[in-house]
């Protein structure tokens, strides 16, 4: 019997795509920008959050998906400057109700970093409702700083307080590279109580692929690298499978992150 994914079903994606800098070398955007596009292309995800993307990054993905809509905003001057959280989403699945980015810092309306961040870091969401129906669904998008353990607990709570609103009791989904390990506090933060689960845990189906998403570009043994990419949904939310990606391309991988991968109904 072959498997058939129901139509009420969304499949959604996180993706860190690693930021364009030319001492990458092999490795570098320009060598890889095709294998990001195909690999998304070959997933279809209705829902999509990017990592590390900068502008011209950002605009290279949208123009390979001209049947989906993009929000977000670059973190240094909430325009164009900068690294960007941006979500995709599929136009002929969704309407977009409303959407926004905010900064993971005391002052979340405004560009800026707090703490102990070493740079500016945001969320970008949007509020989706499911084409011809009422059903809406939260998404939000974001990507915690490397360096700062406080600031990484703090934005866990900024986020944990500040998306059930957003939702407005719709259910959500987190999507993002937290640089945070399972056995680490802002993982505990948000993945602790009933708001949101980690959907790696939640799936029916035993999730595949390797447990971490960082890899290096290189391939990593098994019981080695980090598991610090994930998708969060809130517990309105059954997830039907997960997988980590890790398709080659020519012999080389799209990223130094895997993408992770979830199918998901409410």
């Amino acid at each position: 019997m072959g498997f058939t994914e129901p139509s009420t079903h969304l499949k959604v994606m996180s993706f860190n795509i690693r930021y364009d800098n030319p001492g990458d070398g092999e490795h570098a955007w320009d060598h890889r920008k095709d294998r990001v596009i195909n690999l998304i292309h070959f997933y279809q995800p209705d829902i999509f959050g990017l990592q590390e993307a900068v502008h011209h990054q950002v605009t290279y993905v949208e123009d390979h998906f001209p049947d989906y809509k993009r929000v977000g905003v670059g973190r240094d001057d909430g325009k164009q400057k900068g690294e960007y959280s941006p979500l995709f989403f599929n136009a002929s699945a969704f309407e977009m109700i409303d959407s926004g980015t905010f900064w993971l810092s005391t002052t979340p309306d405004k560009p800026s970093k707090d703490w102990d961040a070493a740079l500016p870091r945001i969320a970008t969401w949007a509020l989706l409702r499911r084409t011809n129906t009422n059903d809406t669904l939260l998404a939000c998008n974001t990507h915690f700083d490397h360096r700062g353990e406080k600031a990484r607990v703090e934005s866990a709570k900024l986020l944990k307080s500040k998306l059930p609103q957003l939702a407005q009791k719709h259910p959500l989904i987190l999507t993002g590279d937290f640089n945070s390990t399972p056995t680490s506090d802002p993982y505990k933060t948000l993945a602790g109580g009933n708001t949101l689960k980690d959907a790696y845990k939640q799936s029916e189906i035993t999730a595949v692929g390797p447990y971490r998403s960082f890899g290096g570009f290189e391939v990593v043994a098994d019981g080695q690298g980090e598991r610090i990419d994930y998708i969060f949904v809130s517990d309105k939310i059954k997830v039907h499978r997960y997988a980590t990606i890790t398709e080659e391309q020519d012999g080389s991988y799209p990223s130094d992150h895997f993408p992770v991968f979830a199918e998901i109904s409410w």
